[in-house]
């Protein structure tokens, strides 16, 4: 297929010879569906045992008077069903088309509070407005739909598959575990599903004793984006995810909404450490320890974490006990450091269990015991760890408008090492409806020469602040003890935020410069909040009510991190712009108050403006196959030290 979009006409070329178009009932253009057998699920995600072929359906778009609707009409019959309900609302429509072939339908229109015209593409499958593309200067212009000549039609051959041979049931496909698996019940959610054989199209709930349909998006066969709304009622649930031939997977205690007035401690499997990172059997510096985040609470309270090698309920082994002295309400902390000696090389189960005497008040007790697996390597001369010394992404600015990057890094192992031989790659989004920093994706190890320069990684799909950190592992194993982050913006052409969402997006600017940013309201009320490197200082303000364009220009005399925060205070889609100039220039007829007084204002940012992702994080040291081309071990860095001469 291609699609060619021009200020005039939109060509949609298909296999299929079609020039159908005509109007009922509020503004409704029909267009007949191309060859083949396609089944529709509308918007609640619930399959619909109906079938769409070129000789008796139509497809089209109808104007109920408060929705949008995608629908179809059966020609031999007369009925008219619902394929999909769009979260579209008052659109002035231009025209119409479908591409049978691949599942999608284009509407162009305009919303009556919006001066511009926009192409929606549609997923049938699934009934998502995938994408809205803003078009030039299409007021009052409508486009057509034609298809090439269809080509000559072959002869269908002759199935040799015996009657009666049974069709082969679709792979179902795996849900294994959901990042964040929890969040406030008052502030809408962005989650990652992970597993396997996910399918374009594939949509995802939320069950307890009702079903949540949540808004989904494919990212690749082993990752789903899924939109959790606001208000869903505090509890643990199962979730699902569906392919569109109807193959499922369920993962129960997949995510808990939480209420954010209870108290709760949990933690995950990569947040319990080790120290070093490649543990060696023998080796009695080796400790363990565990980050624990506190949801709620009141006052600052200790906490205690037992450590055990193997299920405590199971028999396991007491390695020690360790403690936060207090840990504060919605704060993340680490345990004190535990010593361990591995008696051999062996593969352990590690666990540990929060608050094991039940001295805190806990809304839920059954998110204490924590594990993750450790291999535990055989002593080795080569007991230094190597370092990255440089990492950047993309030009090394920080900003991007694009999710593909190049990734370049520079590690070193000083002398007598055994050389660098391997790079790890993990990206981190900070969720505003969990309270915490969570890993997206990671590389896995690479050698050494595949990740060093331009390697090419692809953002999640979120907008706004993330972080990238580089480990670096050497010939004999030995894993850098920290990582090295470096600050990435994605900041796309459009953005949307839900009611009271804040969409986080985090710059380094340099000194004598002159920060502009500019929000553009494409519908909704988006806000902008500027906080500055001083963590005491109040933020910058540009609240106007409905869709005023929000900006601030700001002089940046020294150097530092400035954090932008766009709030919704309705739902709202928007453009981002963001700028920095020499300290001269300034923004022309900005108005000297841009605060509505109708509006509170936030008391502290969505997540401090110092806060980065935690530098304690459990991966597993490299395999002896990631182990391979090592560079050469370096001299350790030298300095010269001048002293003056003095004659006696």
């Amino acid at each position: 297929m291609k699609i060619r979009v021009t200020p005039f006409v939109l060509e949609i070329h298909l296999p299929v010879v079609l020039r159908l178009a005509g109007t009922l009932g509020f503004g409704f253009l029909l267009v007949l569906c191309g060859t083949g057998l396609t089944q529709y699920a509308s918007a609640n995600k619930s399959i619909q045992n109906r079938f769409y072929d070129n000789t008796n359906t139509l497809i089209g778009y109808y104007w109920t008077g408060t929705q949008e609707q995608i629908i179809s009409i059966d020609t031999t019959t007369g009925i008219t069903s619902v394929v999909a309900h769009l979260d579209l609302q008052w659109v002035t429509s231009s025209g119409f088309a479908v591409d049978s072939a691949n599942h999608k339908a284009y509407l162009a229109g305009r919303k009556d509070d919006e001066t511009f015209w926009r192409l929606y593409e549609i997923d049938l499958l699934t009934g998502n407005a995938i994408s809205t593309t803003v078009l030039a200067d299409m007021i009052n212009l409508g486009f057509d739909t034609y298809a090439s000549p269809a080509p000559p039609l072959t002869p269908t051959p002759t199935s040799t598959i015996p009657a009666g041979t049974p069709t082969a049931t679709p792979q179902p496909p795996t849900l294994t575990h959901l990042r964040p698996d929890r969040g406030r019940s008052d502030l809408p959610n962005e989650v990652y599903l992970y597993g396997s054989l996910f399918a374009a199209g594939a949509t995802a709930s939320l069950y307890s004793t009702e079903e949540y349909p949540l808004s989904t998006l494919f990212v690749d066969s082993t990752r789903l984006k899924a939109f959790i709304p606001a208000d869903l009622p505090a509890g643990t649930y199962t979730a699902r995810v569906v392919n569109p031939d109807g193959a499922a997977a369920t993962l129960d205690n997949a995510y808990t909404s939480f209420d954010a007035a209870n108290d709760d401690l949990h933690a995950h499997s990569y947040e319990l450490w080790s120290d070093p990172m490649a543990v060696r059997a023998g080796d009695t510096a080796t400790t363990l320890g565990l980050v624990v985040h506190r949801q709620g609470g009141k006052t600052p309270t200790p906490v205690t974490v037992h450590f055990y090698n193997g299920n405590p309920n199971q028999g396991g082994t007491w390695i020690g006990e360790g403690s936060i002295a207090l840990l504060s309400p919605r704060q993340s902390q680490s345990t004190s450091a535990v010593t361990w000696i591995p008696p051999a090389p062996a593969t352990y189960d590690l666990f540990a269990v929060i608050d094991p005497n039940n001295q805190f008040a806990e809304s839920l007790e059954t998110n204490n015991l924590i594990s993750r697996t450790l291999s535990v390597l055989p002593p080795a001369a080569d007991r230094i760890a190597p370092r990255v010394a440089s990492f950047t992404i993309g030009d090394g600015s920080g900003l991007v408008t694009a999710p593909q990057v190049l990734l370049n890094v520079s590690a070193e192992d000083p002398i007598p090492g055994s050389g660098v031989a391997s790079l790890f790659f993990q990206e981190f989004e900070y969720s505003q409806g969990a309270g915490q920093w969570v890993p997206t994706q990671d590389s896995g190890w690479l050698t050494y020469t595949t990740g060093t320069l331009n390697f090419p990684w692809t953002l999640s799909p979120n907008a706004g602040m993330k972080y990238i950190d580089a480990w670096a592992a050497d010939a004999a194993g030995n894993v850098s003890v920290y990582p090295f982050h470096r600050l990435v913006t994605y900041n796309p052409p459009f953005d949307s935020v839900a009611l009271n969402q804040t969409r986080i997006y985090r710059y380094e600017v340099p000194a004598q410069t002159r920060l502009n940013v500019r929000v553009e309201p494409i519908s909704g009320d988006p806000d902008l909040y500027i906080w500055p490197p001083d963590t005491s200082a109040p933020p910058f303000v540009s609240n106007l009510p409905g869709t005023q364009v929000e900006q601030l220009s700001l002089q940046v005399d020294s150097p530092g991190t400035y954090q932008v925060e766009v709030y919704g205070y309705s739902a709202a889609e928007y453009q981002l712009s963001v700028t920095w100039t020499p300290a001269q220039t300034t923004l022309a007829h900005l108005p000297e108050i841009r605060v509505d007084a109708d509006k509170p204002l936030p008391t502290a940012p969505a997540v401090a403006s110092v806060a980065l992702p935690p530098t304690r994080f459990a991966i597993a040291a490299p395999a002896a196959t990631d182990l391979t081309t090592p560079s050469e071990p370096t001299e350790p860095p030298t300095s010269t030290i001048y002293l003056p001469a003095v004659a006696r």
